[in-house]
């Protein structure tokens, strides 16, 4: 798939990726996260999707750390690529100020008929900046038909 043998790069895998110090071998461990991350999800979330399907049960979840933005990819995979198995995603945001410190949590509600958000805003001085970035997130997701 890659068009050389990961094997040859087995010793830039471990997870802080010191050993990886040319081009070449950071280009192996990404794509051995890649590679493993894919298995994973044929293993696991696609199985439990196909599953569901067969068995007239819509899949919704969600998933552990979802609302940090360093969590959008994760290890060996992404968690997008898992939220577009699930029938009803479930998904929540922690929003975080240039030095890291959370000034707003947004939750996505399940089962509504319509897209409903819950907005909890620390300082509400930030509360339309906030709610101004919900609804570009929302009309990104629009218009995807996610």
């Amino acid at each position: 798939k890659y068009g050389y043998d990961l094997k040859d790069f087995i010793y830039v895998i471990p997870e802080d990726g010191a050993l990886a110090r040319t081009e070449e071998e950071r280009r192996a461990r990404i794509d051995y996260c890649e590679f493993v991350g894919e298995l994973f999800l044929k293993n696991t979330f696609d199985k439990i999707s196909e599953w569901c399907g067969k068995n007239g049960i819509c899949y919704a979840g969600h998933l552990m750390a979802d609302n940090y933005p360093d969590s959008i990819r994760c290890g060996y995979f992404s968690q997008v690529d898992i939220l577009r198995r699930f029938d009803i995603p479930g998904v929540d945001y922690n929003i975080l100020d240039g030095r890291g410190q959370r000034i707003a949590t947004v939750n996505k509600e399940l089962f509504n008929w319509t897209d409903t958000y819950v907005i909890d805003v620390r300082d509400p001085n930030h509360a339309t900046c906030i709610l101004m970035l919900v609804l570009a997130i929302d009309a990104e997701k629009c218009s995807r038909n996610d």
